[in-house]
């Protein structure tokens, strides 16, 4: 938060200065005036003065009888009254006499009320917890950050913003009920939301075992009504029908998935899925030929190791988006991968090619080895590091005229 106050600080700067130049510069013409005025006042009466000494010599030289003399007297005292009165002498006095004070009392109480009105109106929870989350050096755990907010939401239930971070960070702690629970709040909140609708469908997806459920059909059918190009939903559109068998629509969506995705992990992914849905029609005796043909890079097509793997015994029966991962590591070298595949037992049984496309890190390539060990992984909870089942292909090698078959037993 310090670049925000350090921001917040200036602009009060910015704006003390908007009130306080303008004051002080008009304390200034009024100081000016008033002086000017009294120089006036004051030659006045010196020109008064003078007149009189006049009037009193030519009395005294007998060129002004004593009536004469009392008549221009008076006639001069009028004439200076009334040069006196033409004068807004008592306007400028009483505006010389303002000063700093207020301008002052304002530059003070106003950066302290516009402060306490951010407190209670802004979003600085909000921006705070959101750096927390992007700093995990910030000592607080992800559940006590979570927790944190939510008793910022129950201060605040009006708070979509609030509400939305909550749904997120369930989401990355996996604890999808939750995370479905406040999107369903957010949703209520905000009416029809072809984002927020596919985050709920997705979060509930997940918190039923990865089930298609009528609520996730019914947000994801909505989301793609008011966005037909919302990523979220279609991604879980195609793996819906899939589960029921339209495998040409499947293929549909995961290609209007393939023109916008660039990673490299997630558009292998869907071509894996293109080409499973694929097979799937050529075993129901269906003519493929009408259906686009997406390849992988030319550049590296050809130079990777071509894997079959499948599910055995009674991992057969798992939900169909539990989460599978393909990866190939160099034999007898380090244990770092070197190319990975995320799958999901929905596309399963499935040949693929693993290829420097894959590629975990730069200069750890697929095409700089001949012999590998191939690993596949499943996991419940969609953690690659903590799997719960596992096989391992050894030695493999990448000229082999047979695919490495890789089957997971349960």
């Amino acid at each position: 938060m310090t670049e925000f106050w350090i921001v917040a600080a200036l602009m009060i700067i910015i704006a003390a200065a908007f009130v306080l130049v303008p004051a002080r510069m008009y304390q200034k013409r009024n100081l000016a005036d008033s002086a000017a005025e009294g120089v006036l006042e004051d030659a006045n009466a010196a020109v008064y003065r003078d007149k009189l000494r006049e009037l009193e010599t030519e009395h005294a030289e007998g060129r002004l009888s004593a009536d004469e003399l009392s008549e221009q007297k008076q006639d001069l005292v009028k004439r200076l009254e009334e040069e006196l009165e033409a004068e807004p002498a008592g306007q400028v006095k009483t505006e010389s006499k303002g000063s700093l004070t207020l301008p002052l009392v304002m530059v003070a109480i106003l950066p302290l009320f516009a402060i306490g009105l951010y407190f209670q109106w802004g979003a600085y929870d909000e921006v705070t917890f959101q750096q927390k989350m992007q700093n995990p050096q910030s000592g607080q755990s992800l559940p006590e950050l979570l927790a944190e907010l939510e008793t910022v939401l129950q201060k605040r239930p009006d708070n979509v913003q609030g509400w939305y971070m909550l749904g997120q960070g369930y989401m990355s702690a996996q604890q999808f009920d939750k995370a479905a629970a406040a999107f369903r709040k957010l949703l209520d909140q905000t009416g029809a939301d072809a984002e927020i609708m596919s985050q709920y469908a997705q979060a509930s997806l997940l918190a039923n075992d990865n089930r298609m459920t009528p609520v996730v059909a019914e947000m994801v059918e909505r989301a793609l009504q008011l966005d037909p190009d919302n990523r979220t939903a279609l991604g879980i559109r195609g793996i819906a029908v899939f589960e029921k068998g339209d495998y040409r629509e499947a293929i549909r969506v995961w290609q209007k998935l393939l023109e916008g995705t660039t990673a490299q992990e997630g558009r292998q992914a869907l071509l894996a899925g293109i080409e499973q849905a694929r097979a799937r029609l050529k075993e129901q005796g269906e003519n493929v030929d009408d259906l686009p043909v997406v390849s992988t890079d030319k550049a590296t097509a050809g130079n990777g190791i071509q894997v079959y793997v499948e599910l055995g015994g009674k991992l057969k029966d798992l939900p169909p988006q539990t989460r599978v991962y393909l990866f190939a590591r160099a034999s007898g070298g380090s244990k770092m991968p070197l190319a990975v595949m995320p799958l999901t037992v929905a596309q399963l049984p499935l040949k693929v090619e693993l290829n420097d496309t894959h590629a975990m890190m730069d200069g750890l390539k697929v095409s700089d080895y001949e012999k590998f060990d191939i690993v596949a992984r499943v996991s419940l909870s969609g953690d690659v590091m903590n799997a719960d089942y596992e096989s391992v292909v050894p030695g493999y090698n990448k000229g082999s005229d047979q695919p490495a078959q890789v089957i997971i037993e349960g």
